[in-house]
């Protein structure tokens, strides 16, 4: 008996695009975040730069991306300011024998490093990415964006691949979304009302592969627009594939 090998049906191109640029984006994000953090410890060490060690121990997350752990953020915050605290204490030479954890209630204000070193951490918290060690460059000393590279983006256009595999399947797709389209227009256009009862009564071979959600029509009477889930008919080339600090 020969097995039929899965054939490409597609490749979304578009969707690979939007994705790479998300990607693109996020990093671009994130690496701003990152060194804004590190600009506000320079501050907080009263130095033009720091070393990454220095900048790492304040890189602690509430989340961690691919990972069932967290911490609450109020708790976090409030450890990441008490490590701020005292670091600003020892570097005012000791004057004030306060406990950090005391600090601010003791001394009835938060210095600006303090309070601009804990708002960038809050930023870089919320971003969460997988790895800030990543977007260290030694030789600038600072954060940088880390690039999509070739290998992400061949990946990232593989899982954007849609297989099927019967090559009839393909025809079969194409059918449905014609057909999807022409129901779609009936109601938008024509006000027929085709209703999931009236397809699962006159279509129910279709029923299986629609999903659908309320809109209006032309003319702004209550209707449905239908959309094909054809999902369950083909399958991504890569579907387990996700870049780094890819949501």
């Amino acid at each position: 008996m020969n097995i039929l090998e899965p054939t490409v049906f597609e490749i979304r191109k578009d969707q690979t695009d939007r994705e790479i640029k998300a990607l693109q984006e996020r990093r671009r994000l994130n690496a701003e975040a990152l060194e804004a953090l590190r600009e506000a410890v320079c501050k907080l060490y009263r130095k033009d730069n720091v070393p990454y060690p220095d900048i790492e121990q304040f890189l602690l997350f509430s989340q961690v991306p691919g990972s069932t752990f967290w911490l609450e953020r109020d708790k976090l915050r409030t450890k990441i300011k008490t490590e701020a605290f005292g670091l600003w204490l020892k570097l005012e030479g000791g004057k004030h024998k306060i406990n950090p954890e005391y600090a601010e209630a003791a001394l009835g204000f938060t210095p600006d490093e303090v309070t601009g070193l804990v708002n960038a951490w809050e930023a870089v918290d919320k971003l969460a990415t997988q790895d800030p060690r990543r977007y260290w460059s030694d030789t600038a000393q600072q954060f940088k964006p880390v690039p999509v590279s070739a290998q992400e983006q061949n990946q990232i256009e593989r899982r954007n691949t849609m297989m099927v595999s019967k090559p009839e399947l393909a025809q079969i797709i194409k059918k449905l979304r014609t057909e999807v389209q022409l129901i779609n227009l009936a109601n938008v256009y024509y006000d027929k009302m085709i209703t999931k009862a009236r397809l699962a009564q006159n279509r129910p071979e279709l029923v299986p592969f629609l999903s659908h959600r309320e809109t209006q029509s032309a003319k702004g009477l209550k209707t449905y627009e239908y959309f094909l889930q054809d999902s369950v008919l083909m399958q991504s080339a890569n579907p387990g594939y996700k870049a780094f600090d890819e949501q």
